[in-house]
C-alpha cells in the first residue's frame, strides 16, 4: 500500500502542477491580447501627436527657406584648415 500511495501522491503532484501551469498561463495569454488592444486604441487615440509634431517641424524648416543663412555652416573636418592652406600658397607662389 505504501508504494501505491506515494505513486498516487506523485501523479496529484503532477496533476496539480499542470492545472497552476495552464492558469498560470491563460491569464499570460489575456494579458498579452489585452496589451494589443491597449496598443491599438493609443495608435487611435494618439496619432494626433504626430500630426502636431509635423506641422511644427514644417514651419521651422519654413523659417529656413524664408531666413537663409548669411555664412557657411560651421565644419567640422579640415576642408577649412586645406582651403586656407591652399590660399596662402597660391598667395605666396604670386608674389
Amino acid at each position: 500500500m505504501e508504494g501505491r500511495s506515494k505513486t498516487i501522491l506523485a501523479a496529484l503532484a503532477v496533476v496539480l502542477a499542470l492545472v497552476l501551469l495552464a492558469a498560470a498561463a491563460g491569464p499570460a495569454a489575456a494579458q498579452e491580447k489585452a496589451k494589443q488592444e491597449i496598443a491599438k486604441d493609443w495608435w487611435t487615440f494618439e496619432f494626433w501627436r504626430f500630426v502636431f509634431v509635423q506641422q511644427e517641424v514644417a514651419k521651422l524648416a519654413q523659417t529656413a527657406v524664408d531666413f537663409p543663412p548669411m555664412q557657411p555652416g560651421a565644419s567640422f573636418n579640415l576642408e577649412g584648415v586645406k582651403k586656407k592652406i591652399e590660399e596662402t600658397m597660391a598667395n605666396r607662389m604670386g608674389k
